[in-house]
C-alpha cells in the first residue's frame, strides 16, 4: 500500500517548498516540489495531486492502492486509476487489464489558479518551434518556461551542468519575453527506474505541483523511453498526457508531428468553398426540441440539428458552436474545406482540434487533409454533473454499463443512457427506430437499473452523408457536445483494442481514444471504455454478470430479439461457445439451434481466419480450450464449393 500524508508548505533559504511524508510499504520517505521563494504562490498545497501522478507508476507496476489524506481531483482519479491503469496493463504481456485502486477524499474545485500556460524547458530540437506555435496567435499564448531538475537525490549530473541548464533556461525566456520558473524535486529519488513511463510521469506531476499558477502545460519536447514508431509514440504521449489533467490544468506533449498544421496562404478567406456554421439557435417543436445551425455546405445551405425531448432542453448549449464543428471535421477534411464558425468554440476544444487532432490525422491518413477551423475562443462554464453512455444492448455497450457496476469512484458513476440517431441507426424511418429503442429500453434496463434515458434525434446521416464507421467517435462525442450542459463525462463503449490500435481512415474505432481525448472540453470529457480488452476480454467478464445474460443483444435487428442468425448474432455465440459460457446465454439466444449448425458455422470462421481478427481471436480460444475443431474441418469442402457457386450465380446475367 502506498499511503500519502497531508501536504504542507514551508519557506527557508530563499526557497518555497511543498512536501508530503510517504509511505510504500514499510518504507517511508518525503517527496517534495521547491520554487524560488517570490514564486511560491505557483505551488497548490492541500492536494494530492501531484503526489498521486508521481507514485501511479509504482502503484501499476507493483500493484499497490493509494491512499491519501488530501483531497484528489475527482478526474485525475477516475483517469489514472480506472481509465489509464487498465490501458497500460492490457500492452504488456502476461497482465490482465485492470484498475489501480485510489482512495481519497474527491473534489471537483478548480485551485485557485493565475491561468498561465507554460512549457517545459528543453535542448532539444523542437523546443524552439513548439514555442513559437504557442505565441501571441494561439489558442493558448505561452507565459512561462519552467526549467525542471527532476533528478534530486541522485548525483547523476554535476552541479555546473544544472546551473548551465539554469542560466539557459532564464537566457531563453528572457529573449522570448516570457517568465522563467525553476522547479527542483526529489522525485528522481524514489521513482522506479524500472518503470519506463516514470521519467515521462515525474514530469507531469511537476505540473500538476504548479497548479497555483498554470491552466495549461506543454510537456517538454524530449526523447524518452517510450514506443519506437513515432506515430505510436505521439499518441502515447498524448494519453498519458490527457490522463494526468485535472479540472485546473490541461497538460499536452509540446513534441506532437505537426509539422501540416501551418495556416494556409491567405487565411480562412482564401478558399472559397468553407464550410461555415452559423449561430446555434434552439427550435420548439411539440415536446421536443432542436439545436440547430445553419451551414453552408457544398455551396448549399442546410441546417444540422439535433432534437431532444424538451426536459432536457436545457442541457442544450447555444452559447458555442462546438456540436457542429466536431460533426464537420471529417467531412472537412476529406473535402479540405476550412470550417468557419460564427459563435466561439471552446478553448480547449479549439486548441485540441487544430493543434493536434487534425494534424495527427492529416499526418497520418492520405485521405484526410489539413484543415483549420476558425473561430473566437470560449472559456469554460459550469455544466451537470450527469455521466452517460451510449446504450443498445450489445457486446461494446453492456460491457460499459457491467464495468460501471464495478466501479468504485462515485463521481463517474453512471446516471444516463443514451440512444441517439447520429448515423448508426439505418432503414427507411430512422427517428421512429429511435422513438421503438427508447421505449424499449424504458420497459427493461432502464428501471432495472435506476438510471434516466436519453433519445437524441439527429440530421447528421443524411446531411453529411459519410460512412457511420469512418466517423463513428466523432459523431457519438458530437451529440454530447450539443448537451454539454447535462454531461461532464461521457463512456464511449469501444469496439476495438488499443492493442490493436492503428490509422485506418475507414474505421474511427481503430484511433478512437486518440480522438476522444481531442474532444473533449473544460465542461465534458470522453472516455474509450473497453479499449483495454479483446472482444473475448469482455465477454468473459460479461459472462459472470446475470445482467448480461438477460439483455445481451448484439442482433443488427435493434426492434426484435436476436435473430440467431446474422452477422453479428453469429460471431457473439462462437465467441461465447469458444470460451463454454454459450449455455449462461439461453435466455437471450437460441441455444440447440446453435449447435446443429456450430461446424458450419466454425469451417465459415477458419476460412476467413486471415480476414478477421475476430475469427482468429475465436480459433485461438477453442485451441486454448480444448474444443475440436475436427468436425467443422470436414465441412470446409462442401462450405468452399457453396461459396463458388454463389459467387458464380451472382456474376450470370439475370434473366428477363
Amino acid at each position: 500500500m502506498i499511503q500519502i500524508g497531508r501536504s504542507r508548505i514551508e519557506t527557508r533559504d530563499g526557497r518555497t517548498r511543498l512536501w508530503a511524508e510517504v509511505s510504500v510499504d514499510s518504507r517511508r520517505l518525503t517527496l517534495w516540489f521547491s520554487v524560488d521563494a517570490a514564486q511560491g504562490r505557483s505551488l497548490a498545497p492541500g492536494r494530492a495531486d501531484p503526489f498521486v501522478l508521481a507514485l501511479f507508476p509504482a502503484a501499476l507496476g507493483e500493484g499497490h492502492e493509494i491512499v491519501c489524506e488530501d483531497p484528489l481531483s475527482e478526474r485525475l482519479c477516475y483517469q489514472l486509476g480506472a481509465y489509464l491503469a487498465p490501458i497500460l496493463t492490457a500492452e504488456r504481456e502476461g497482465l490482465s487489464p485492470e484498475p489501480v485502486k485510489i482512495t481519497a477524499p474527491l473534489t471537483s474545485e478548480r485551485h485557485p489558479s493565475a491561468g498561465a500556460a507554460g512549457i517545459g524547458f528543453s535542448r532539444g530540437e523542437a523546443f524552439l518551434p513548439a514555442v513559437r506555435r504557442h505565441g501571441a496567435g494561439s489558442e493558448y499564448p505561452l507565459t512561462h518556461v519552467v526549467a525542471v531538475n527532476i533528478q534530486g537525490g541522485r548525483d547523476e549530473r554535476p552541479p555546473e551542468a544544472l546551473r548551465e541548464t539554469r542560466f539557459s533556461a532564464k537566457r531563453f525566456a528572457e529573449e522570448q519575453r516570457l517568465e522563467a520558473l525553476l522547479l527542483d524535486t526529489n522525485l528522481g529519488a524514489v521513482l522506479p527506474e524500472s518503470m519506463e513511463e516514470a521519467p515521462i510521469y515525474g514530469e507531469l506531476a511537476c505540473a500538476l505541483a504548479l497548479q497555483g499558477l498554470l491552466s495549461v502545460y506543454l510537456l517538454s519536447p524530449e526523447e524518452r523511453s517510450a514506443p519506437a514508431d513515432p506515430a505510436r509514440r505521439a499518441v502515447w504521449e498524448l494519453l498519458a498526457c490527457g490522463c494526468a489533467s485535472s479540472e485546473t490544468v490541461a497538460v499536452y506533449p509540446a513534441a506532437m508531428a505537426l509539422a501540416r498544421e501551418e495556416e494556409p496562404e491567405g487565411g480562412p478567406e482564401r478558399r472559397d468553398a468553407c464550410i461555415r456554421v452559423g449561430a446555434p439557435y434552439l427550435e420548439e417543436s411539440g415536446e421536443q426540441t432542436r439545436l440547430c445551425a445553419r451551414v453552408s455546405l457544398r455551396g448549399e445551405e442546410t441546417v444540422l440539428w439535433f432534437s431532444v425531448k424538451s426536459e432536457y432542453a436545457p442541457g442544450l448549449v447555444t452559447d458555442r458552436a462546438d456540436a457542429f464543428a466536431a460533426a464537420l471535421l471529417t467531412t472537412a477534411m476529406r473535402e479540405g474545406r476550412d470550417i468557419v464558425c460564427a459563435a466561439p468554440v471552446t478553448r480547449r476544444l479549439l486548441y485540441q482540434l487544430n493543434r493536434l487532432l487534425i494534424p495527427i490525422m492529416a499526418s497520418n491518413m492520405e485521405e484526410y487533409h489539413p484543415i483549420r477551423i476558425h473561430a473566437e475562443a470560449t472559456g469554460a462554464e459550469n455544466c451537470a454533473a450527469a455521466v452517460g453512455t451510449g446504450w443498445t444492448g450489445g457486446v461494446d455497450s453492456l460491457f460499459t454499463v457491467t464495468e460501471d457496476l464495478r466501479g468504485e469512484n462515485p463521481a463517474y458513476r453512471l446516471t444516463h443512457l443514451m440512444i441517439a440517431s447520429n448515423g448508426a441507426i439505418e432503414g427507411d424511418d430512422p427517428s421512429d427506430t429511435l422513438r421503438k429503442m427508447g421505449e424499449k429500453a424504458e420497459r427493461g434496463i432502464v428501471p432495472e437499473l435506476g438510471l434516466d434515458l436519453v433519445c437524441v434525434d439527429s440530421n447528421l446521416r443524411t446531411a453529411l452523408q459519410e460512412s457511420f464507421r469512418a466517423t463513428v467517435s466523432i459523431r457519438h462525442a458530437a451529440v454530447v457536445l450539443a448537451l454539454q450542459g447535462l454531461f461532464k463525462a461521457y463512456f464511449v463503449s469501444s469496439s476495438i483494442a488499443c492493442i490493436n490500435s492503428s490509422f485506418f481512415s475507414e474505421s474511427m474505432g481503430y484511433y478512437e481514444f486518440l480522438v476522444l481525448l481531442c474532444l473533449g472540453t473544460d465542461r465534458t470529457a470522453f472516455y474509450s471504455i473497453g479499449c483495454a480488452f479483446t472482444r473475448l476480454g469482455k465477454l468473459r467478464r460479461l459472462s459472470e454478470s446475470p445482467l448480461a445474460r438477460r439483455y445481451l443483444h448484439p442482433c443488427i435487428y435493434a426492434l426484435r430479439d436476436n435473430c440467431g442468425e446474422c452477422g453479428k448474432c453469429v460471431r457473439t455465440q462462437l465467441e461465447l461457445y469458444a470460451l463454454g459460457q454459450l449455455d449462461c446465454f439461453s435466455e437471450v439466444f437460441d441455444v440447440e439451434r446453435f449447435q446443429r449448425t456450430r461446424n458450419l458455422c466454425l469451417a465459415d470462421a477458419i476460412l476467413g481466419r486471415r480476414r478477421s481478427p475476430f475469427n482468429a481471436e475465436i480459433l485461438e480460444a477453442c485451441r486454448k480450450n480444448g474444443i475440436s475443431l475436427w468436425g467443422a474441418k470436414l465441412r470446409i469442402p462442401g462450405l468452399m464449393l457453396r461459396k463458388v457457386l454463389t459467387r458464380t450465380k451472382s456474376m450470370l446475367p439475370k434473366r428477363k
